[in-house]
């Protein structure tokens, strides 16, 4: 028997214990920032807010693709909803740190890093982020054509990089869902996972152009 299903259930439901408010939100979802989660708060929203998010799913989807649309547009809007109770408003694209490195604060683990570094995420607080929001929505029903999986990894000789990921349940192709390439506020990366895989680490010769929205 294969068990490696619900042990991936499982996994992905330790990063996701949000609760549902009594007025129909929801509460204490998990937000990573500051570079490797190394920053962790909880957020909550409002029933209007998070009914804003499933509305982009009120037409269900006749085929996978309009799904993955309806997906895309999804993420983006629930990190706009997440940025508003939390620090990742101030993300830039990639690994861009904005201002300078003058100021520094005591973290969680005893450790101190830049001020500037707050709001700001890596590949691994983007990758988790969006596997929270990815998580949340599956739980709620609003996928049809779609299912949650293990993040998606990709390595080089000198770095790695990591995204959220989805699989078509039909056909069982795999959809990387990344929000790294881009500042706070814009609609993710979505494509098929052997794409993403072949984007160069040196993005400067080839970087996904900014989706709109």
């Amino acid at each position: 028997m294969n068990h490696r299903p619900l042990v991936l259930a499982l996994a992905i439901a330790v990063l996701v214990l949000p609760e549902v408010s009594r007025g129909g939100g929801l509460e204490d979802i998990p937000i990573c920032h500051g570079f490797g989660c190394r920053i962790q708060e909880t957020v909550s929203i409002s029933e209007s807010e998070w009914r804003q998010v499933r509305t982009f799913f009120r037409e269900p989807a006749s085929t996978p693709a309009e799904e993955r649309d309806q997906i895309k547009r999804a993420v983006g809007w629930f990190d706009v909803i997440a940025g508003r109770y939390s620090p990742i408003h101030r993300d830039l694209a990639k690994n861009e740190i904005p201002g300078r490195f003058d100021n520094v604060r005591s973290n969680p683990d005893g450790h101190t890093m830049p001020a500037s570094t707050i709001g700001q995420l890596d590949c691994i607080d983007e990758s988790r982020n969006v596997t929270t929001y990815l998580t949340l929505m599956e739980q709620a029903g609003l996928f049809r054509h779609h299912r949650v999986v293990e993040r998606a990894l990709r390595r080089s000789a000198v770095d790695q990089h990591y995204a959220g990921q989805i699989e078509e349940i039909e056909s069982a192709t795999r959809w990387v869902v990344d929000s790294w390439f881009y500042a706070h506020g814009r609609l993710p990366y979505l494509e098929e996972a052997t794409e993403w895989l072949d984007i160069p680490f040196l993005f400067s010769t080839s970087f996904p152009e900014e989706a709109d929205g």
